[in-house]
């Protein structure tokens, strides 16, 4: 389970201490790892900082001339060991424009071996399986570029929750995400937004399906005038592979209140309005969401011969996405 609380931090880590790779070694061990060993009392809580960039200086930069280095150097140790919180997100670049995601389950310790100076138990996400570069958001990839041993990106969790999420479905044998996949639902996101919220009324909305119903194949279609409509908002001829014809009444609700999905009386409106012109085919078309006593409602009548069908806010923004906005 991922914690996504406002209290989650993130981090950047190179697991790579003296310049020696110990990725697949921390993947066995359950741990990450950074480097600077052989210094005693950084594991003191109370320590302040001035005196914590004193024992490295003196540890490692004892002839520099300015803190300057000490102080890069004990930056990445405090964050290791002092910033760095139970359930926080660790990143953890890999070759081959790949990187892992680690969640912390232990405070630090010291090792002072194998050029290692501290540790920390983790849990390994993803199923300790690497998740290409490329799933990662722009500023996500950035991040990862860094050259020192750490750096802070806890203000993109959500990021970091978001390429794990995706890593699920990919082991689910879903399709990756790409950025065409990802151009495409912001471009279906916001035609819904418009379609509920946009500049429409219930007889431009009504036009819209017209326009839609007509790209998909839809002849003389003709919108039924308020005072006529019985269930029969739009009227219009399909003539499949050219040979038939057959009827279709269109029953539309400009309806988007999404928390109270659209009732089953539209589908006795939508059987009035089939009756009245004999049609073949039925189809109730709305921005809102389709109830599950609507839906009920339909089986029943599909089950006993009836050919209609319920169309919904997202898959109208999808059907006038690839249909008709080019072209209108």
């Amino acid at each position: 389970m991922i914690h996504g609380s406002t209290d989650t931090h993130a981090y950047v880590l190179r697991v790579a201490p003296g310049r020696e790779n110990m990725l697949e070694r921390c993947l066995d061990d359950d741990r990450v790892v950074i480097g600077w060993p052989g210094m005693e009392g950084l594991l003191d809580n109370a320590m302040e900082w001035v005196p914590f960039r004193s024992i490295v200086s003196e540890a490692y930069y004892p002839d520099a001339t300015s803190l300057r280095k000490a102080g890069a150097a004990a930056g990445h140790l405090w964050r290791f060991i002092r910033d760095m919180r139970l359930g926080d997100f660790v990143v953890v670049p890999a070759p081959s424009r790949q990187f892992y995601v680690a969640r912390i389950e232990g405070d630090a310790q010291r090792a002072d071996a194998e050029g290692v100076g501290y540790w920390r138990r983790v849990e390994w996400l993803n199923g300790k399986q690497p998740l290409d570069r490329q799933l990662a958001s722009a500023a996500l990839q950035s991040r990862m570029k860094i050259q020192g041993s750490t750096a802070s990106a806890s203000d993109l969790v959500a990021d970091i929750e978001s390429v794990l999420a995706d890593g699920r479905s990919i082991a689910a044998g879903e399709p990756a995400p790409t950025f065409e996949r990802d151009m495409r639902k912001a471009l279906l996101a916001s035609a819904l937004e418009q379609l509920r919220f946009g500049r429409l009324d219930p007889f431009k909305f009504e036009k819209i399906v017209q326009v839609v119903l007509d790209s998909l194949g839809a002849v003389d279609s003709t919108i039924t005038a308020r005072s006529l409509d019985e269930g029969d908002d739009i009227v219009a001829s399909v003539l499949p592979l050219g040979l038939f014809e057959l009827k279709l009444v269109a029953q539309v609700k400009h309806y988007n209140q999404v928390d109270r999905p659209l009732g089953s009386h539209v589908v006795d409106e939508l059987v009035r309005g089939m009756e009245k012109h004999d049609a073949d085919l039925g189809v109730i078309i709305t921005v809102g969401e389709i109830g599950e006593d609507t839906e009920g409602r339909v089986q029943e009548l599909i089950d006993t011969g009836s050919r209609i069908a319920l169309v919904n806010g997202e898959r109208l923004a999808e059907l006038y996405l690839d249909h008709c906005l080019e072209s209108h």
